[in-house]
């Protein structure tokens, strides 16, 4: 149903299936339709939160997801433990039997009723007292009008097939979560372009 409120996982083929599966059990309502994708690392030339070891992508409808406080806990427990336990994975090259180091980051995706997307990246060297506190705030600032404050803001916020999209990065020493700043981006390569016209454009 396309009104139906979904919420999407797509995992790495490093990851744990067991993980997954704990996820899945949990978040599991009736009315939740949830999917999962196993990425075999088919697009790993491409960058941004697809090749994030870990994707969550909620879709929601007019009746917010949010409103229902017990899913709203299962969903930010769930992502907690899955953290936790993608902050100590290693993987084994198959020919060398070495570890080799995976990215250590989870991307939680929002797209609310107007099709408005916010991204939010949580990694880095995150203690585990430090990223309840963090999924707490990331999952707040979804669910309040803290989002609309951003998207009110032109250079916070880019577009990308007909979506409006924030994405959000977490800043460890003000302890916030701070837009990516994409008109500034914008502005260093307008500049960069009019400097590479005027020098190899003769």
């Amino acid at each position: 149903m396309k009104d139906q409120k979904t919420i999407s996982i797509i995992y790495k083929h490093y990851v744990p299936e067991d993980w997954i599966e704990e996820f899945e059990t949990a978040i599991q309502t009736s009315s939740i339709s949830f999917k999962k994708i196993k990425d075999e690392d088919k697009y790993s030339n491409f960058t941004g939160p697809e090749l994030s070891p870990i994707l969550i992508f909620i879709r929601d409808n007019p009746e917010s997801i949010f409103l229902a406080p017990a899913l709203y806990d299962i969903l930010k427990t769930s992502i907690v433990s899955l953290w936790k336990k993608l902050k100590s994975l290693s993987v084994k090259k198959i020919r060398l039997s070495e570890t080799e180091p995976k990215q250590k980051k989870i991307s939680i995706r929002y797209e609310d009723a107007q099709q408005r997307q916010v991204t939010i990246n949580i990694d880095g060297d995150l203690n585990n007292d430090m990223i309840e506190e963090i999924v707490e705030e990331s999952l707040k600032i979804i669910k309040t009008d803290i989002k609309e404050e951003f998207f009110q803001q032109p250079d916070f916020v880019t577009k990308s097939q007909e979506h409006d999209i924030i994405e959000l990065k977490y800043n460890v020493k003000s302890k916030a979560w701070e837009p990516i700043n994409f008109g500034d981006i914008r502005r260093k390569m307008d500049e960069y372009q009019k400097w590479a016209k005027e020098n190899f454009d003769r």
